[in-house]
Parts: C-alpha cells; structure tokens; sequence
C-alpha cells in the first residue's frame, strides 16, 4: 500500500497523470480558500483603479466618451495617482498600438493635443507605471505582445499577463517570469508592480521551481515560493466586486479627485504609499475580461495581479510541501488508518477513519488560512485514508472469517452457544499459550466400572441363566445399555457446567475435566465453578430419584413377567459423581501446532492437584481445595458458607499437605450441616490423613 501511495503521488504531482486525483485535489484547495475570512490587513497596500459598465456610463454621460477610453483620460489619472503618493502603478489595460486620431480636449484656440502624447507624457511624469503585455495568440507558448513602442519606452517596465488555467479551466497559477524571444525576460505584471513600489532588483533574482529570491536595495533577499514547477500560485484573497471594496477607485472618481485637486485644501491622499492596478471590473463585453478562478466562475482577472501585488506587500504567498512531506504526510495516515482498521471492529474503524479525516482537513483549512500552507487532499484523503481502510477492513474480514470459523470449529462443542459468541466477538484470540489463574473442575462418575463388568450383568438385567443365542448380539446390547447410561449422566454434567460458562476440556472415559478463567478471562472463575459443580449434584441427585421411581415400577413389572417365564426389563442404573476443583495459575493454550491443533486445555501442578481432590472425594461429594475456598469467599461469601473444612490431606505427587474442603450441596445441608447418609454411602476418603477430623 505504501509503494502504491508513492506511486500516485508521483504521478499526480511530477507527471500531471491521474486528472481524477488532480480535479479532486485543486476542488478541495479552492474550497478551502473559500472559507477563509478576509485578513483585516489585506488590500490596505494595493488598490484597484477599475472601470465597470456604471463608471462607463457616467463617463458616457459626462464626456462623451466609449470604450476604450481615450488616453489622455489614462493620463489624468496617472497624473493624479502621482499627486496622491502612489507607490506604483500596473496596468492591466493593454496600449499595443497607438491612436493618433484620438485628440486631448485643449483651451479655445489652441492646436489639439495627441490623446497618446499626454498618456506618454504622464508616463514619463510618473516613473513607476508598469504596462501589460498580453499573450500573443499568433504564436506558441508564453510569447507576449508588447506595449506599443512609445509607451513601452516612456514605461518603468512592462509585465505580462499570461495566465493559463489549470485542466479544469480555472486560473490558479501563473508564470513568474517569461522569456520572450523578441523582448526578452519579462515579468508578471503584479510581481513586476510590487517590486518596483518596493524597490526590489528583479535583475538579479534567482529562480528555481521551488522559489523565487529577489533582492532589494539594501541586499536583503525576499522568498516567493513556487509550487514546484517554476508557477506561482495566485494567493486569490481580496474580493473581486468593487462594491465590497473600500480599498478602490473607479475611474469618474479619480477624475473626479483630479478635479478637485484645482481647489486649493481639497486634495485627496487616497493612494499614498499604496500600489495600484489599473483595470477592468466589468460584466459585459467590451469591458468583461473575467474568468473562473477558486472565488468564483466570473472573477476579474485584474484581480490576479492585486492579489499577487497585495500578497508580495504582505509575504502572504501560498506554498506547498515537497514531494518527501507530501509523501511522509500520506504514509503517516495510511499508517494510522491501518492500525485503526486493524484493532478496532469495522464499524467503530469506520467512524475513527472518518473522524481521522475530517481533523485532517479541519488541519488543512487551518494551515492554509493561518500559514498559506496547501496541504495535499486527494491521496492522503482518497489514498491513505479511504483506500487503506477498505482494503484493510476487507482484508481483515477475509482473515476474521477464516479465524472465526476455525475459532468455531474448536469451541463449539466444548463451551456454550453463549460463551462461543463471546470468544468469536474477540478481535484476536492468541494461539500461544498463556499462564494465568484459573479453576479447573475434575468431576468421575462413580460405579460405571461396576455397571459395565460382565461379571455382574445382573444391574442390567441380563441374568446368567437368560443367556442369548448369539454372543456378538449379547454382548453389543450390554454396550449399548451402558453406553446409553453414561452419556444420560456426562449430558446432564456437561450441559449444567457449560451453562455456567465452563470450558470443556475433555472426556476420560466416565471422567469430565472442565475449566474457568481462558479462552476468555472470567473474575469469578472459582466461584462459578463451585455454583456449577453443585447444581450437576443436584440435577444427579434428581436424575437418580427419578430413575429410582422407574425402578420400583420395573421390578412390579418384572414380577408379572417372571410369572409369566417373559424376559426381565433391565433396571436403571444409579450412578453418582465425584468432584474435585481447584484454584492457581495454570497454562492454558492450544494442543499441536497451528496447522493442527487437537484441543484446548489446561495443564500445570494446579491441574493436577485438582484431579488428586476428585480421587479423595468419592461418590457424591465435592472437594475444593483451600485456594478455591479463598477465592469463593472473596466473590461469594454465602457460596462459601456452605463448605466445610474436612482437614489436611496428603495427595501423591506433593509434598505438602493440602487443607480441603468439602462444598455441601443439598438443599437442607445449610442447616443441618450434615451430609445425608445416602449421599456418601460407600464413600471413605482415600489417600493418606494428616488429620482427619470430621466437625
């Protein structure tokens, strides 16, 4: 993904290719200038000399005079530009041929005056006047035509006002300088205006496509960026319509300062120490010379060289990264995007990838505003953020279900539908094993042994005088029975300790083990477990009351049947449950490699010593071991009023003896805090006694 950003960067920024990311890119610049606020400073240097259709019509109405206007008319204003102090004065109204039919308005009696020989003479007048030089469209490139002859040598400078619009057809760029063949190196019109109000020397600046540096008189340099081919880019600020302007003048009102100017103390000081663009605001042709620029479809272009000429008073230009911050910019949020996209689910990446972007560009207005600053949008927005995150919500989606599906082959026949939907709403569940604190339960069915021994088929009915034909079928009948009698139990067993939340680990035989606290981490672990472990003694207990019922009715039944020489009905087996728990820090992980994993279990001293408690505990009978007994107390301290102590006992395989207690789990054993004879019947601890003492 980092290579393919690069990629595009490369290709939108140094090749011009991708005009998708380009088009999307210039749009966003120029919304973001729109919703900059006007600088309070701005325009207060330079100022616009404009003429529009109701400044035409009121030199209509007053002169008699169209469109072009006569010169003389360009030289009283420049005359009264100079009385007023103006600094320079650029012209975006181009004199490429002269008119000598067009005479200046002279005293009775006197010989009429060349309208071009007062422009002429006010030009020489005034010293600071820089005139346009348009595009020459006879010829390729840049070429300029220039001002005629006479008013190019009366002229300060002449500055050209070449402006080629970007793809999309709006100007926001121009050439700081071109080298025509004929008249040599010229500037742009509001550089040149500036620098000659400034005193800048444009004979001996240094160019490269990252900036401009123009020394002054006293050899200070002063940077332009450029935007990396050689352009400027037109920092488009001040509003176009004079009408929202204080900062400008039409034409009838320069007259009309020129006028007043006769009358002794009422002398306007308008223009002093500011810059000056001469040039057209009009609407409609002939004076419309508008276009679209970022502030609008129908921008002045005369506003291009104020801007320009404003921004180079200021130092307010607008400069963009290079290709190594662009690039670090884009990876950066690529970068977070995929760590967003990685850690958090889809919906929630979603919102931080869209809230990421939105600082961004909230980041992007604020830079431009504050430091001219045009970050780039396109790739780090479409790119970085948009791309990256669908790719990399794709991706993990593929990789979730793959690891959801394995996830659901392991765990869904050994933990609760509920508990299963927990471990696959995990964003990650590790492979590796993890030490941690856990309870595991040990809990054996006793007497199955005895029920499936063929030497006592009489449990089940199958007397040895009622003896079948065939063996094979004999002997898959008492399978069956005593296939059926287990699985009645483990089911019970299984379904109660899973309903609690147990992970189950595997079957030995007649033999459960469980545990609590992994995949997913569990607070009461200990707790749990002991709750579970006495409603699977209570459900046993009604099991077996249940099947005892169906006993007495069998052997009426039976009864019948043996008068009648009919085969006997088998009896119910009675089975009962040894339980042993215990509380520590185990290792839970994953059996065989990755590829092919077996189970999920649990291993470590503490398991062990769980499975010595379910030896010691007999039939009937739960043994918590004193770590387990700590921890219920803690989480559950009416669960752990029902356990009694039952003294220390010495398990083989440690050292140590280990307290134990035993978890009364009758109904009625709170208050007698007896056992029930029947419960324990034929049950003695075994193991070796340290002390023994029943309370």
């Amino acid at each position: 993904m980092g290579v393919l950003m690069v990629c595009l960067d490369w290709l939108a920024n140094e090749k011009g290719a991708l005009e998708f990311i380009q088009r999307f890119e210039v749009a966003s610049y120029d919304w973001r200038l729109r919703q900059e606020r006007l600088p309070a400073e701005a325009g207060k240097q330079v100022g616009v000399v404009y003429v529009d259709e109701r400044s035409a019509a009121r030199l209509k109405e007053k002169l008699d005079v169209s469109w072009p206007v006569p010169r003389w008319i360009h030289g009283v204003i420049l005359g009264e530009l100079k009385a007023q102090g103006a600094r320079s004065v650029g012209y975006d109204i181009f004199f490429t041929r002269l008119r000598p039919e067009d005479k200046a308005p002279t005293k009775s009696g006197l010989e009429p005056v060349s309208s071009d020989g007062v422009f002429i003479g006010a030009l020489k007048q005034s010293g600071h006047v820089v005139l346009g030089a348009p595009m020459d469209p006879s010829r390729p490139g840049d070429d300029v035509v220039m001002p005629a002859v006479p008013f190019t040598k009366a002229a300060a400078a002449v500055g050209h006002a070449v402006g080629r619009a970007d793809a999309d057809g709006v100007l926001r760029r121009v050439s700081p300088v071109v080298d025509d063949p004929v008249a040599g190196r010229i500037w742009q019109l509001g550089i040149q205006t500036a620098a000659l109000g400034m005193g800048l020397d444009l004979d001996h600046a240094q160019i490269t496509p990252w900036q401009l540096s123009v020394p002054d008189r006293q050899g200070i340099w002063h940077q332009i960026p450029l935007d990396g081919h050689g352009r400027l880019i037109i920092p488009w600020r001040l509003p176009s319509a004079a009408a929202v302007s204080a900062h400008n003048r039409s034409f009838v009102e320069m007259l009309g300062d020129a006028e007043r100017r006769r009358k002794p103390g009422d002398e306007s000081s308008f223009w002093k120490d500011r810059l000056v663009i001469v040039g057209s605001f009009g609407a409609n042709p002939p004076l419309a010379d508008a276009g679209p620029t970022p502030l609008g479809p129908r921008t002045p272009y005369c506003a291009t060289h104020w801007n320009i000429a404003d921004a180079m008073m200021r130092g307010a230009f607008i400069h963009t990264p290079g290709p190594v911050t662009r690039i670090g910019i884009t990876l950066a949020l690529m970068l977070a995007v995929s760590v967003l996209s990685w850690k958090l689910r889809a919906l929630w990446a979603t919102a931080a990838a869209v809230i990421l972007s939105a600082g961004y560009v909230a980041c992007s207005v604020w830079l431009l505003h504050l430091k001219g600053l045009w970050l780039p949008m396109a790739i780090p927005l479409l790119g970085a953020t948009s791309i990256t995150h669908v790719t990399m919500t794709f991706y993990r989606l593929l990789i979730e279900k793959s690891h959801k599906r394995r996830l659901r082959s392991i765990f869904q026949q050994i933990v609760s539908p509920r508990l299963l939907e927990m471990i696959l709403d995990q964003p990650q569940i590790s492979w590796a094993p993890q030490q941690k604190v856990m309870t595991v339960f040990f809990a054996d069915i006793r007497d199955f042994t005895v029920l499936t021994d063929a030497s006592r088929l009489d449990r089940i009915g199958l007397l040895p005088d009622d003896q079948e034909a065939d063996p094979v079928h004999r002997q898959a009948v008492r399978d069956q029975h005593a296939l059926n009698t287990v699985n009645l139990y483990l089911t019970l067993v299984v379904d109660t300790i899973k309903k609690h939340g147990a992970t189950l680990d595997k079957y030995m035989g007649d033999c459960v083990m469980a545990f609590w606290g992994a995949p997913l981490d569990e607070r009461h672990h200990a707790a749990k477990a002991v709750r579970a472990a006495v409603e699977v003694q209570q459900g046993l207990h009604v099991l077996n009351s249940t099947r005892k019922a169906e006993n007495e009715r069998i052997e009426m039944e039976n009864k019948v049947r043996q008068a009648q020489s009919l085969p006997l009905q088998p009896l119910n087996a009675l089975l009962t449950l040894g339980t042993g728990i215990n509380t520590g820090l185990m290792t839970a992980g994953f059996m065989g490699s990755e590829a092919h994993l077996s189970n999920y279990t649990v291993f470590g001293r503490e398991v062990n010593l769980a499975a010595r408690l379910e030896s010691l505990s007999g039939s009937g009978r739960i043994l918590i071991s004193q770590t387990t007994f700590d921890a219920v107390a803690s989480s559950d301290p009416e669960l752990a009023s029902t356990a009694r102590s039952i003294g220390t006992h010495q398990v083989k395989g440690i050292q140590q003896p280990m307290q134990v207690y035993e978890v009364l789990w009758q109904k009625n054993s709170e208050k007698t805090n007896k056992t029930p004879p029947d419960t324990f019947k034929g049950t003695e601890l075994s193991g070796e006694t340290q002390n023994n003492t029943q309370p």
